[in-house]
């Protein structure tokens, strides 16, 4: 893990413990798990980095979400509920049965019949960090039972600690960007390390923030070093509302949602690469501030 003392002068450099940036530039449209690069020792590909849609793999319990042509991410939490970004979501509260969720794992479809958004989002913006950005999804009927429900992570990480970042759609490379399409059926998977937090308008720490490292200290814009080719990776234009995971006790346990893309600055006014190529970043909303929240909604909705 590397270590935390770095953060807060991180943030007040580059501007990001403020609500509105201007370096989050993109926020996810349709889901994508980019990774390293398809040459080399040590070489890459889209395909290594899909999850058999197997009902005793770690992320069965990792779903998509079709609305219309579009694929986006969510993961569940208890039996009829869903996690994902509230800006995937919001727009269909008043028609929820336009979103079916996809468990590849059975080759189950369940319709949506209601939608829940944290307290405080205010809707998307281009060119800022959406704060708040978290959703839940009612399922019109019980997620087959041997798929995993994800217990939520109470605290913040600490600065460094290595997530796994879980998504449907495109898969590509650092070169070519998402030039796999997107398909609701097939997940992807990858890593990288939680660089950075950023606190919301009330102080708390609500989202975080990584680096897509390369090979040289060039891409590497936060600090400390690659995971490597083979593991490191960063989400593509649009991974909406995929689940961040860590470990805890021995569990993997939801630890954020991926909500945006971003450039950092590099020499003002100079920026990093496009998304979601080597030295660009992305990042998200972290659980802990929401998880109330969540278990409220989810205890208020329970069958009786």
């Amino acid at each position: 893990m590397r270590a935390a003392p770095q953060s807060k002068k991180f943030l007040r450099a580059t501007g990001l413990a403020t609500p509105c940036v201007a370096f989050a530039l993109f926020s996810a449209q349709a889901v994508a798990i980019i990774g390293g690069l398809p040459e080399g020792p040590l070489a890459d590909s889209p395909e290594r980095r899909v999850d058999e849609n197997r009902c005793d793999s770690s992320w069965a319990g990792v779903v998509s979400l079709q609305i219309g042509e579009g694929v986006f991410s969510g993961a569940i939490v208890a039996d009829q509920w869903v996690l994902t970004a509230a800006h995937v979501a919001a727009g269909q509260r008043e028609h929820p049965e336009h979103i079916t969720v996809h468990v590849p794992c059975h080759d189950t479809r369940i319709v949506v019949d209601r939608i829940e958004v944290a307290p405080g989002y205010t809707g998307y913006e281009s060119g800022r960090i959406n704060f708040d950005d978290v959703a839940l999804i009612h399922l019109r009927e019980a997620a087959p039972a041997e798929v995993p429900r994800y217990p939520l992570l109470s605290g913040v990480p600490t600065q460094g600690t290595v997530a796994t970042l879980v998504g449907y759609g495109a898969g590509g490379d650092p070169q070519r960007g998402g030039y796999v399409p997107a398909r609701a059926d097939v997940k992807r998977i990858g890593e990288n390390a939680l660089d950075a937090f950023i606190s919301g308008l009330d102080g708390r720490l609500r989202g975080f923030v990584y680096d897509f490292d390369g090979f040289d200290e060039a891409t590497n814009m936060i600090g400390g070093p690659s995971l490597g080719n083979r593991r490191e990776a960063t989400v593509g234009p649009g991974d909406s509302g995929s689940p961040v995971f860590v470990r805890d006790g021995g569990r993997w346990t939801i630890a954020g949602v991926s909500t945006f893309l971003m450039r950092f600055p590099v020499a003002p006014p100079k920026t990093s690469p496009l998304p979601p190529h080597f030295g660009s970043g992305g990042g998200g909303m972290l659980i802990a501030p929401y998880t109330d929240w969540i278990r409220s909604v989810v205890n208020a909705h329970q069958p009786r």
